[in-house]
C-alpha cells in the first residue's frame, strides 16, 4: 500500500483505483515469504503504470499493443502438411519452410477470432522471443495476411509427456522412479525459468510438455510449450487454463500467480506417478471445480505403484495446498529431497531406482488406446458434417442437459446421435466416449467438434475466396462471389440454400462487393 501510495500521488490519483493491490502482491512474490525484492518492486511499479495509462485511454482487447507486423503470403514461404490441431487461440499445423527445406509448426490465429486478441499474440510471441533456454519452446518468426497472424516455431517429434511413459517401455526402457524424476525435472526447469523472468505460464498440462525427438528414450528431453494462456506479471493476471489443473484461486477470484504454476505441476506429478488416475475427477466442470476447492486426491495407487517414493506425498500435497502462500516455489519443489535423491543417482542412493510396475503400464495403455479411439470418433464426425449441423447437435445436447452440469447418460447421447452416426457405427462411438456410471462429458467432447470443424471451415472458405481475388482488392464482386458459391468444395457448407438468397444475406448495404467478413458471417460462425 506504501509503494501505491507514492505512485498515486506521483500522479494525482486516488490509490484504490489499481485495483486488488493483494492480488497484484502475490503475482510478484516470487519466493513467496511475503516480500518483493527490489526487481520485482520495478515490476509491480511498471504494472501500476499501465493500470493508470489503461485507465486514462482504454485500449480495445483487440489490438491493443499491437504493432505492424511483416506481410507474408502463407503458401509462398511455406507448404502446409498435416494438421496437428487446435490451441486454444488458434489452428496448427506442420509444414515444410520453403527457403530451407526445414519442418516448421505454424500456429494460425484468424484475426476475426474474439478468443485470439491480436495483443496477446503479439504479446506471447515477444515474450518468447527473450526466453533462450533448452526448455522452452524455440520461436521463429511472425507475420501477418490480412485475415491470419502467423506463429513459426520449431516442430518436436516425440509426442507430449502423457504418452512418455508407454512409448518408453515399449522402446524397451526401464522405467523407473529416477527416470521419470529426471522426466519432471526437466519440466520444472522450463518452469523456474519462466519465473525467473516474471512469467506465468496459466495451462500447464502434460499435453504442453513435449518430447523434443523420438530417437532417444533412454533420456528424453522435454521442452515446455504453448504460450497462448501466458501472462507477463505486468499484465494483469486473468483467469484461464483447463480444469482439473487449475487452482482453487484461479476458480475462485480468476487469480494466476506463480504458485498456480506449482499447482498444476502437482496434479501432472500425481498423475505421471498414478497411472493416469486424475487428480481432481468429476463430469464436468463444475464437478471437476468442487473437487478442485475442497478435496484432495487418493494417494493409495501411487502408494500401491511406488513403495520407495516416501518423499513424494508430502511434495505433491504441498504442491497441491488449497492456500496458494502455502505451496512451495518451483525452486524449492526443484531442492526436494525426491529430486535431489534421484536426478544424480549415486551408489548411495541406487535404491531408489523403483521400476513401474506392469500394472500400470497396462492401466497406461488402455488409457493411450481410448484417447486414441475417441481422437479418431471426433475425425469421424467432423468429415461427414458441418458446422451448422454440428452446432444443431450441440443445441438437442444443451436442451437434453436439464441440469446444466455438462453431462449426459449414454442413452441421451445415443438418442441425439442416432440421426448422424449409421447404427453400425453408433454402439462403437457410444462406448469410445462413455464413461463409469453411464455417462458423457458433452460440452468437451463437442468443443473439440466445433472448434475443429470452424477451423477447417474457415481455412477452406479464405482459400477458395483467395483464389477469386487475384487482384488481391480484398473484396469481390457479386458476380465473383456467386461463382465461388458454386465450387464443389463449398457444396456442403450452404445447407440446401441457393446462391441468390445467400449474395442478398451477404451483400446488406448493397455496394455490389462482398469482402470476406461478409462471406464467412454467413457461411461461417453466424449461421445457425
Amino acid at each position: 500500500w506504501g509503494l501505491a501510495a507514492s505512485v498515486a500521488a506521483e500522479l494525482g490519483m486516488d490509490p484504490r483505483r489499481f485495483s486488488d493491490l493483494s492480488a497484484t502482491f502475490d503475482r510478484f512474490d516470487i519466493n513467496g515469504d511475503g516480500m518483493l525484492e527490489e526487481d520485482e518492486c520495478v515490476m509491480l511499479a511498471q504494472s501500476m503504470l499501465r493500470h493508470y495509462l489503461a485507465a486514462l485511454k482504454p485500449l480495445t482487447p483487440k489490438y491493443a499493443g499491437m504493432v505492424d507486423l511483416e506481410v507474408k503470403d502463407l503458401e509462398s514461404e511455406y507448404e502446409l502438411r498435416d494438421k496437428l490441431g487446435e490451441g486454444g487461440q488458434g489452428v496448427v499445423y506442420l509444414a515444410r519452410e520453403k527457403s530451407t527445406d526445414s519442418e516448421r509448426v505454424v500456429k494460425c490465429y484468424a484475426k476475426s477470432d474474439a478468443r485470439a486478441p491480436l495483443s496477446e499474440i503479439k504479446e506471447e510471441f515477444r515474450l518468447l522471443r527473450t526466453l533462450d533456454h533448452p526448455r522452452i519452446q524455440r520461436l521463429y518468426d511472425i507475420f501477418e495476411d490480412r485475415s491470419y497472424v502467423y506463429v513459426i516455431s520449431e516442430p518436436y517429434y516425440g509426442g507430449h509427456l502423457g504418452h512418455l511413459i508407454e512409448t518408453a517401455f515399449d522402446a524397451g526402457v526401464n522405467v523407473t522412479s529416477v527416470y521419470l524424476a529426471k522426466v519432471l525435472y526437466q519440466v520444472l526447469q522450463g518452469v523456474a525459468h519462466l519465473h525467473s523472468r516474471y512469467i506465468t505460464h496459466c495451462d500447464l498440462k502434460e499435453s504442453n510438455v513435449m518430447v523434443s525427438t523420438a530417437d532417444d528414450w533412454l533420456e528424453p528431453s522435454l521442452v515446455v510449450i504453448d504460450f497462448g494462456l501466458a501472462h507477463n506479471f505486468v499484465t494483469r493476471g486473468t483467469s484461464g487454463g483447463t480444469a482439473g489443473y487449475m487452482p482453487p484461486e484461479v476458480w475462485m477470484r480468476g487469480l494466476w500467480t506463480p504458485k498456480g504454476d506449482v499447482h498444476a505441476l502437482g496434479v501432472i506429478t500425481y498423475q505421471l506417478f498414478s497411472s493416469g488416475r486424475k487428480c481432481f475427477q468429476g463430469f464436468g466442470d463444475e464437478a471437476i471445480r468442487e473437487a478442485t476447492l475442497h478435496r484432495m486426491p487418493s494417494f493409495d495407487q501411487m502408494h500401491r505403484h511406488w513403495r520407495r517414493c516416501e518423499e513424494l506425498q508430502p511434495l505433491v500435497e504441498a504442491m497441491l495446498h488449497k492456500e496458494f502462500h502455502a505451496r512451495p516455489t518451483v525452486k524449492e519443489c526443484m531442492e526436494n529431497p525426491f529430486f535431489v535423491n534421484r536426478v544424480k543417482p549415486s551408489e548411495s542412493n541406487g535404491w531408489f531406482e523403483e521400476p513401474i510396475p506392469d500394472e500400470a503400464i497396462g492401466v497406461l495403455t488402455s488409457i493411450g488406446q481410448r484417447t486414441a479411439l475417441q481422437r479418431a470418433v471426433f475425425t469421424d464426425i467432423a468429415a461427414t458434417r458441418n458446422l451448422s449441423e454440428l452446432r444443431s447437435l450441440n443445441a438437442a445436447f444443451d436442451s437434453m442437459d436439464v441440469d446444466h452440469d455438462g453431462v449426459l447418460t449414454s442413452v441421451e447421447v445415443r438418442n441425439a446421435l442416432s440421426s448422424y452416426i449409421g447404427p453400425d457405427k453408433l454402439e462403437e462411438v457410444i462406448s469410445h466416449l462413455v464413461g463409469p456410471e453411464e455417462q458423457i462429458a458433452y460440452t468437451a467432447f463437442m468443443g473439440q467438434l466445433l472448434a475443429t470443424k470452424a477451423a477447417d471451415e474457415y481455412h477452406l472458405l479464405w482459400r477458395e475466396f483467395l483464389h477469386l481475388d487475384t487482384e488481391g482488392t480484398g473484396y469481390l464482386a457479386r458476380e465473383q462471389a456467386a461463382r465461388l458459391l458454386e465450387r464443389p468444395a463449398l457444396a456442403r457448407l450452404l445447407g440446401g440454400r441457393g446462391s441468390e438468397e445467400l449474395m442478398a444475406l451477404m451483400d446488406e448495404d448493397g455496394d455490389g462487393r462482398i469482402v470476406f467478413e461478409e462471406f464467412w458471417r454467413v457461411l461461417g460462425s453466424s449461421r445457425d
